[in-house]
């Protein structure tokens, strides 16, 4: 069996998992142009493997690694969602909107420089709070695995700005609930480069 490339993968893993279908429209001709992982502490989120809620209770880094050169010079809109709320059996409240935050940039060459010359890490940056707060997952006991999916997005040159009504403000359980992010990237220009996903189990 061939080896697949990197970005042959995150397709695959994806088609697999029923995130492309469930979350990103099958008629969606996505091609991912950007690398990205998100991190609590050792742990990673790597297509699929399984965290424990445990690990998942602060905000996470993230770190970028754009393709090309274009990419590089954009900024980005990260989505953390859960489509299987409350269960994958029963989704009538997903996708629930976890994590929302936009105006993110990737690391600077000068900053990849410094970098490598001081041995650090390079973490996706962005100084501005997010549109969404950080709601670690809770899944019902009971209720079976769920997928967590992140996808990141590219955002227009001119970047975007929201209404201060907009509903992706809303933080309450009631206001995350059935929301689309492939609706709101239409709205507002986004462009999906990138999408990543891990599983939970409820006690």
């Amino acid at each position: 069996m061939p080896l697949l490339d990197p970005i042959s993968s995150v397709t695959e893993a994806l088609r697999k998992s029923n995130v492309i279908g469930d979350v990103i429209p099958d008629k969606l001709t996505f091609q991912p142009t950007v690398l990205f992982s998100i991190r609590w502490g050792d742990r990673e989120v790597m297509l699929g493997n399984e965290l424990d809620k445990s690990d998942t209770v602060q905000e996470p880094t993230v770190t970028l690694m754009p393709m090309s050169a274009t990419e590089g010079n954009a900024t980005y809109t990260l989505a953390m969602l859960d489509p299987d709320a409350p269960s994958h059996e029963d989704r009538k409240y997903g996708p629930f909107r976890h994590w929302l935050i936009s105006k993110m940039r990737p690391p600077t060459p000068s900053d990849v420089e410094s970098a490598a010359a001081t041995e650090e890490g390079l973490l996706l940056t962005q100084s501005f709070k997010p549109i969404t707060t950080y709601r670690p997952p809770g899944p019902g006991t009971g209720t079976g695995s769920h997928r967590y999916v992140f996808l990141l997005f590219r955002e227009p040159e001119n970047g975007y700005n929201l209404p201060s009504n907009a509903p992706e403000y809303g933080d309450t359980l009631e206001e995350r609930r059935k929301w689309s992010p492939m609706q709101f990237a239409a709205n507002h220009g986004l462009v999906l480069v990138g999408a990543n996903y891990f599983v939970l189990a409820s006690e």
